[in-house]
């Protein structure tokens, strides 16, 4: 994860400085470092707060799904980001090959 996360507003050229960044929880971080990736830009810090927070009260899948959904069909359609949240908030172990998983 980055030591220093920067925020993109619309009309600014350059980004804001998010102190709190790294008291976010890994999955939180992680989707924002993807919308960075991909070059999203917010209307307002404030529109960004909202989003951190909508994303720190992520318990699930579907809860990131939504929100992530909102922000752009490609994140979830295509980028499956909500899959890599749920693999890193919820770590699965490797399969066993003493356990027989056809159930």
């Amino acid at each position: 994860m980055n030591e220093k996360y920067f925020v993109y507003l619309e009309d600014q050229d350059d980004g804001i400085l998010d102190p709190k960044f790294n008291s976010y929880l890994p999955g939180t971080q992680l989707m924002l470092e993807i919308l960075c990736e991909q070059g999203c830009e917010f209307e307002s810090f404030e529109e960004y707060e909202d989003l951190v927070e909508s994303l720190e009260a992520c318990r699930c899948q579907e809860d990131v799904e939504t929100i992530m959904y909102n922000i752009g069909t490609d994140y979830i359609d295509e980028m499956e980001v909500h899959i890599d949240w749920m693999d890193l908030m919820f770590p699965r172990p490797e399969k066993s090959p003493h356990i027989n998983y056809d159930i």
